[in-house]
């Protein structure tokens, strides 16, 4: 379970895929209160891979639904008024943990600003002052959550950008190739072409001619790479909890664009 308060949702913008969210007014939406011992019945949001671990069909099916918890030598009944996307918090290679949020007003660790850009010099100034006074000895630790998400997914983004830079330079060297090739063929060639313009051939069918002597090998290549490319892919991919689904399009287009750049 996961201890938060009801402005949890509106604080990361975080939608409802049914139900509704916690309101402060609701004492039967609190589990734990400021004041007050825990309770043996709250109502709770759930994440979607919750909804499916329990056995309901659907976030709807699961609304009014109750779940029994053992906790602390009593039985808790929790009851289902919202259901939430999975949030990946973590590691984008990192199994979406199925999560029951509970509103509990003691033991949180954690606190969620939502900060204007303009204004967070001044929150931030406003945070350290109340925090000098509640905890003298305490350095405040605070971090904005698109950094820490971009410094938890910082590999990818690094693994990215250097396979990015190797297909640039792949190309570029496949590029020179093909470009001595064109260039040594034609060369090789000049005397079949000035034969051929002679005998009444147009340009069109010369270049046709020598086009696809060069398309022959890039579709070769093309077929012997298109194999080994989906299955290192579908092996890099399949380390993701969510995933993009390859498509022989995606092939097709990169086949045509090499037959384009030859």
């Amino acid at each position: 379970m996961e201890a938060v308060d009801t402005t949890y949702l509106q604080t990361l913008g975080i939608p409802l895929v049914a139900g509704r969210g916690f309101e402060e007014g609701r004492s039967a939406d609190i589990l734990v209160d400021s004041k007050g011992p825990q309770k043996d019945a709250a109502n709770v949001i759930l994440s979607e891979s919750a909804v499916r671990l329990l056995g309901w069909r659907s976030p709807e099916a699961a609304l009014g639904g109750t779940v029994l918890v053992p906790e602390e030598g009593q039985n808790i009944t929790l009851t289902v008024i919202g259901v939430i996307p999975d949030l990946q918090f973590y590691s984008a290679r990192q199994p979406h943990a199925p999560t029951i949020f509970t509103v509990q007003k003691q033991g949180i660790s954690t606190l969620a600003v939502r900060v204007r850009g303009g204004a967070a010099p001044e929150v931030h100034g406003l945070i350290d002052a109340v925090w000098r006074e509640l905890f003298t000895d305490l350095p405040v630790n605070r971090e904005f959550l698109d950094e820490r998400i971009e410094r938890i997914h910082r590999a990818e983004l690094r693994q990215g950008i250097v396979l990015g830079a190797f297909a640039v330079l792949t190309v570029g060297i496949g590029c020179l190739g093909l470009f001595g090739l064109a260039a040594f063929t034609t060369e090789r060639r000049s005397r079949e072409i000035g034969i051929r313009k002679v005998m009444g051939a147009r340009t069109a069918d010369i270049v046709r001619l020598l086009v696809w002597q060069f398309s022959r090998p890039v579709a070769a290549a093309c077929l012997i790479a298109w194999p080994i490319a989906w299955l290192g892919l579908e092996d890099w991919l399949s380390g993701f909890v969510n995933r993009i689904d390859l498509n022989p399009l995606f092939f097709l287009a990169v086949g045509i664009a090499a037959m384009l750049i030859a």
